[in-house]
């Protein structure tokens, strides 16, 4: 497949003309959420390489804790080029204790969480300095011309558009049972008013009809209810089977024994 330059066209692509999906929004937010449940799948097969979606962290020159604001999960913690170690906050103490057999050193330092902070042990220094190797919040630049999803790995944005058109595809199959935003788009909840709601006008439903004993708008009306429940029928099942194949397609992109991905 060539490189994908263009969320929105590849979205409209897998899932058909979009209806009531606010592209700005909704469609935005599913492909950032894709991004981390690709990488909570890839977490679980054999393919998955934290280094390929992690960030690194400005260097820590200095003693205490950094904030975990804007951290989704660190991979990785280095001081001077060494690997740290993380420890339970509970051993934070013996950690800095010089008469203690867990004492933090330069050539065995650690961390831990603790106050929404990662603390480092020893103490980084401009000689010394340490560094997190983190999944930031990710960021996307357009849904269209140059579509790019900041920090995240281009190979797997195919993964991260299907996340999205099954998404985008389940928010149009609940907007066909009930949509709350316009009684001027056809759904089960707008059919059901034509019955006993003033639907299709303010003046009448079903039940005004009948009352009004107009048998021709009665007879009118429940005919235009079947024709809307057949469309509405047509595009449920529509929906629901494609939904079912981007799952399938998505599922297979992962190796994941028992999940449909490679044995």
């Amino acid at each position: 497949m060539a490189k994908i330059t263009n969320f929105k066209d590849r979205i409209v692509d897998l899932t058909g003309t979009l209806v009531g999906v606010d592209d700005t929004d909704a469609m935005e937010q599913f492909i950032l959420d894709g991004c981390y449940d690709v990488i909570s799948n890839l977490e679980k097969s054999r393919d998955f390489d934290a280094m390929e979606f992690v960030q690194a962290s400005s260097s820590i020159e200095s003693g205490g804790g950094t904030d975990l604001d804007n951290i989704r999960k660190i991979y990785h913690v280095e001081r001077d080029g060494i690997n740290c170690r993380r420890i339970s906050h509970l051993k934070r103490a013996e950690a800095i204790d010089a008469n203690s057999m867990y004492e933090a050193t330069d050539d065995d330092p650690v961390y831990y969480f603790f106050n929404n902070q990662i603390v480092i042990i020893p103490d980084s220094t401009a000689s010394a300095a340490s560094y997190t190797y983190y999944i930031p919040e990710y960021s996307l630049n357009s849904l269209t011309s140059g579509s790019r999803i900041d920090k995240f790995p281009n190979q797997y944005y195919e993964h991260v558009l299907l996340y999205a058109s099954f998404m985008i595809l389940g928010r149009q199959l609940l907007n066909l049972i009930q949509e709350t935003t316009s009684d001027t788009t056809l759904s089960m909840d707008v059919i059901s008013k034509m019955m006993n709601n003033d639907k299709p006008d303010s003046g009448g439903d079903v039940w005004d009809y009948l009352i009004d004993e107009d048998t021709e708008m009665t007879q009118a009306t429940l005919q235009a209810i079947a024709g809307a429940m057949s469309i509405t029928k047509e595009k449920y099942d529509w929906y629901n089977a494609r939904m079912g194949d981007i799952r399938g397609q998505y599922i297979a992109k992962f190796a994941i024994p028992g999940k449909g991905g490679k044995a």
